[in-house]
């Protein structure tokens, strides 16, 4: 019984891999490239492996350094530096290691403290790791922003290319 069980766990658990690097790869092909960047419009779809959130729409900014990700809740505990949050409105919790807290100027000019965590992001067949600032985004169009710190190096920004 527990045999079949793992079996049954393994399985499962290969599919969600192979779904999850599936849809990164068939997004990969329709993207140009340009100095052996990607080409992406201002918004995109984003994975996010960490989290098991696949399709997350962003919000490409330039203007903005870093990035951000819409949390319903978010908990800091400075005693053991890990924040704990729920992300997208879902109803798993997460819990990552704190990397910085630190003064963010929103787009509305308000200075708001907001801890850092690093995630794993798929974006147009690049994974990479970066510096992701936690908010609550709800008023905003989309869930996630793209800084520069994530795009550079990596992609080129075509305001002309239509929504990805």
């Amino acid at each position: 019984m527990r045999k079949r069980i793992n079996r049954k766990f393994s399985l499962v658990a290969a599919i969600v891999l192979l779904l999850a690097f599936s849809w990164d790869v068939a997004r990969a092909q329709t993207y140009p490239s340009y100095r052996g960047k990607s080409v992406i419009g201002t918004t995109i779809d984003v994975a996010l492996p960490d989290l098991k959130l696949y399709g997350v729409r962003a919000k490409v900014d330039t203007g903005a350094f870093t990035s951000s990700l819409h949390c319903s809740f978010i908990h800091i505990d400075s005693v053991r530096q890990k924040v704990v949050f729920t992300p997208l409105d879902h109803s798993k919790k997460y819990e990552l290691p704190l990397v910085k807290i630190s003064e963010v100027k929103s787009s509305n000019g308000i200075i708001q403290k907001r801890p850092f965590v690093m995630l794993k992001l798929h974006i147009a067949g690049k994974l990479f790791e970066t510096m992701v600032s936690l908010t609550d985004r709800k008023g905003m169009k989309l869930p996630m922003l793209l800084g520069r710190r994530a795009l550079r190096g990596r992609f080129v920004v075509d305001v002309d290319a239509p929504m990805q």
